[in-house]
C-alpha cells in the first residue's frame, strides 16, 4: 500500500499559511485589545483625578485663599445683601454672548404680553443658532418663547420677541439699554436681543449683576431659570436647561449660561447653602470653562463665609443732641441687616448723623450705622428718632424776652430826663490873664472828666462805691486861670 505523495505546496503548506495568518490577526486583536485598555485606564483616571478635585473644592477651607480663575472678568456677592465678597475687574467692558437674553426675558415680563401668540418672521426663522427652528409664518405661545428664551438659549425665539413686542429689532436693542440704564448699568449697551457678537454691544460684570438681581426679583423670571426640563405646547417638545450646574452642583438655582467665539465662555450662578445665597459671574473664560470657574468662586464663598445678624429692627445705636431740644434724641435702627463676612472681630461701625434741630417727631430719619470691614464699607442700615423731641422753653419764649427787655430799656433812657448845669452866676468873672510866674499861655492839657452821680443808672446814685473820697476832693482844685463848674445836684 503506498503513502499518498505530500507536495510542499500541498495541503499542509496551506494550512501553514493559515495557521500564520491566524496568529497575525490574533497579534493584532490583542494589540487593539492593549489600545483600547491603555485609553480606559487613562479614562478612569482622569475621571478619578477630577472627582478628587471636586472633592478637595468642595471641602469647606476656612482661610484658603482663591486660586487663579483664568477668566477676563469676575464677581462673587451675598445675593441677599449685594455685599460683593470677591471681585475681578467688574467695570471693564467685555462680551456677555447669551446673558444678553436675561434683558430680553425682563422687557417681555414687563410688557404683560406673555399670554399672547406671536408669529416668526422670515429674519426670525433665518437666525443662526442655537434655534427652536420656527418655521417662517408660525405662531407661537409666549409661554413657550419665554422658556426656550431662558433654558435652551435659543436666538431665534429672541427675534421673535423683539420684532413682536417693538416691531424691530433695533428698537428694541434701544428700549434694552434705555431699561438697563434705568436699572443703574451705566456700562453697557445692547444691539440685539440674542447675544449674537457685535463689537459695539458690551457689558461689564458689574452691570450683568444689577440687571440678573433685578430679574431675579421677578417670580417667573426666577421660576424659569431655576427648572431643568420643561414640556413646551409646541409639539409636545422638552427642552433642557443648558446650565448644567442645576444638576451637578448641590444647592444651584439658576440662572444663564452664554458662548460665543469672541466672548468666550460665560455665565451667571446662584447657589444657597445654610441660609446663605450667593451669585457668581464669570465674563470671558475659555470655551466650556465658566462653570468651573463659577463653582470656585462658590465654594470659595460657602467655605470663608458665614452670615451674622449685626442689626435689628428698633435697637437703640445711641443719641445725638438736637439744637434747641429739651433733650438728645435716641437713635435707632430702623432695619434688620445681616451681613457675609469672615471674622466678626474685624467688624467696626461708624454713626452719621444729620444736623437735628427741634421739634424732632419720632421715626424721623436721622442719619444711618454704617459697618465697615477692615476699610471697607460692607453694609449700612438706617437710623430714626426713638421718641419726640420737644423744643426746649427758653428756645420758644427767651428770644422774645430778650427782645422786650432791650425795648424797655430803650424807652426808659429815652423818658427819662436829663440833669441840667446851673448858668454861671453873675457879677465879675475871674481873670483868665496869666501872670508873669504862671508860665506861658500854652494850654493845659485836658483834665479827665469826672464821672457826676447824675450820668449813672438809678439804682446806682448814691451808692458808697460811687462816692468821691477825701483823696479825689482834694484834687478838685481850681487852677490858675480856671473857674471850678457848678456841680449838679
Amino acid at each position: 500500500m503506498s503513502c499518498p505523495e505530500q507536495r510542499p505546496g500541498g495541503s499542509h503548506g496551506e494550512g501553514g499559511m493559515v495557521e500564520a495568518s491566524r496568529s497575525g490577526d490574533d497579534v493584532e486583536r490583542r494589540r487593539v485589545s492593549g489600545v483600547k485598555a491603555g485609553r480606559l485606564a487613562q479614562y478612569m483616571l482622569g475621571v478619578v483625578l477630577v472627582s478628587a478635585i471636586l472633592a478637595v473644592a468642595a471641602r469647606p477651607v476656612l482661610g484658603a485663599a482663591l486660586p487663579r480663575l483664568g477668566v477676563r472678568a469676575a464677581l462673587l456677592l451675598d445675593n441677599r445683601t449685594g455685599q460683593v465678597l470677591y471681585s475681578l475687574n467688574p467695570a471693564e467692558p467685555a462680551y456677555i454672548a447669551s446673558l444678553t437674553k436675561i434683558v430680553t426675558a425682563v422687557l417681555f415680563l414687563e410688557s404683560g404680553r406673555m399670554g399672547e401668540n406671536f408669529v416668526t418672521s422670515r429674519k426670525a426663522s433665518a437666525t443662526p443658532p442655537v434655534a427652536l427652528h420656527l418655521e417662517t409664518g408660525e405662531r407661537v405661545s409666549g409661554s413657550d418663547l419665554f422658556h426656550a428664551l431662558l433654558m435652551m438659549s435659543a436666538n431665534d425665539v429672541a427675534v421673535v420677541i423683539a420684532e413682536g413686542l417693538s416691531g424691530s429689532v433695533e428698537e428694541f436693542a434701544r428700549q434694552m439699554t434705555e431699561r438697563a440704564r434705568q436699572l443703574g448699568a451705566r456700562g453697557t449697551r445692547f444691539t440685539n436681543p440674542h447675544g449674537l457678537h457685535d463689537p459695539r454691544q458690551v457689558s461689564t460684570a458689574e452691570d450683568v449683576v444689577l440687571l440678573t438681581r433685578h430679574a431675579l426679583g421677578l417670580p417667573a423670571f426666577r421660576a424659569a431659570v431655576g427648572t431643568t426640563e420643561h414640556r413646551l405646547l409646541r409639539r409636545g417638545q422638552t427642552i433642557t436647561n443648558t446650565n448644567q450646574l442645576l444638576s451637578h452642583y448641590p444647592g444651584t438655582n439658576g440662572v444663564k449660561t452664554g458662548f460665543t467665539t469672541a466672548s468666550g465662555s460665560t455665565i451667571v450662578a446662584t447657589a444657597a447653602r445654610d441660609g446663605l445665597e450667593l451669585m457668581a459671574v464669570v465674563l470671558g473664560a475659555p470655551a466650556g470653562g465658566a462653570s468651573g470657574a463659577a463653582v470656585l468662586l462658590l465654594d470659595h464663598g460657602f467655605a470663608q463665609y458665614r452670615r451674622y445678624q449685626v442689626a435689628r429692627t428698633g435697637e437703640l445705636a445711641g443719641s445725638a443732641p438736637v439744637a434747641g431740644g429739651r433733650h438728645a434724641a435716641s437713635l435707632v435702627t430702623a432695619d434688620d441687616l445681616t451681613l457675609s463676612i469672615r471674622d466678626p472681630s474685624q467688624l467696626r461701625v461708624r454713626l452719621e448723623i444729620l444736623p437735628l434741630s427741634a421739634p424732632l417727631a419720632a421715626g424721623t430719619a436721622v442719619g444711618r450705622l454704617q459697618f465697615l470691614y477692615g476699610e471697607v464699607a460692607v453694609g449700612s442700615v438706617e437710623l430714626v428718632a426713638g421718641q419726640d423731641v420737644p423744643a426746649s422753653p427758653w428756645r420758644r419764649w427767651g428770644k422774645g424776652l430778650l427782645i422786650t427787655a432791650a425795648v424797655v430799656w430803650v424807652l426808659y433812657r429815652q423818658s427819662r430826663p436829663r440833669p441840667r448845669r446851673r448858668p454861671a452866676q453873675p457879677g465879675p468873672q475871674p481873670s483868665t490873664r496869666l501872670r508873669w510866674w504862671q508860665g506861658s499861655n500854652r494850654p493845659s492839657p485836658p483834665r479827665a472828666k469826672l464821672r457826676r452821680r447824675w450820668a449813672l443808672p438809678l439804682p446806682l446814685r448814691g451808692s458808697p462805691r460811687y462816692r468821691p473820697i477825701w483823696w479825689k476832693r482834694l484834687r478838685r482844685r481850681i487852677r490858675p486861670g480856671r473857674t471850678k463848674l457848678p456841680r449838679s445836684r
